[in-house]
């Protein structure tokens, strides 16, 4: 499994609704074509995503939630990875003033691939999910202070 920490300028609720709006993945995720929730609600989420990872990847993942605080997610359906799983845990930083994520993800390929090329893989992935979710967030902090008038109600990131 790989881990990845990684230090988010936004309260912790705002940071897990982002990574719980699991039908908005598409715009943030790195390669999310589509993603759809197929059914449940609230703490316990299955949705489909198209990935564009190494080729387009169709997987069926079960998102459990226990809100602002972790998002452990596995996939339940998908003919080209063996398995996909992992988690976001959330907790305040020590300086108050955003969201500490830490990140775990293993993946497991149908085709045999030395561990190392999938871990560099994962790592990589990781890195650029973090990465896009900051951007994202500035994004959304952005047109909340435009739509607001700039009235300092947005994130500042």
């Amino acid at each position: 499994m790989i881990r990845s920490v990684l230090h988010i300028d936004a309260p912790r609720n705002e940071v897990f609704a982002i990574l719980a709006d699991y039908s908005r993945y598409r715009e943030w995720f790195p390669g999310c074509e589509r993603s759809t929730i197929v059914s449940g609600a609230g703490e316990s989420v299955d949705a489909e995503f198209v990935i564009n990872m190494f080729g387009k990847v169709k997987v069926g993942m079960r998102f459990k939630a226990e809100p602002a605080r972790t998002l452990r997610f596995h996939m339940i359906s998908g003919k080209e990875l063996r398995s996909y799983s992992g988690s976001y845990r959330l907790t305040d930083s020590a300086d108050g003033k955003g969201t500490v994520v830490i990140a775990e993800l293993e993946i497991g390929l149908r085709v045999f691939v030395p561990a190392f090329i999938i871990n560099h893989y994962a790592k990589k992935s990781m890195d650029d999910t973090g990465r896009s979710l900051k951007q994202y967030l500035r994004r959304m902090s952005l047109a909340t202070s435009q739509g607001q008038g700039g009235n300092g109600d947005s994130l500042s990131l």
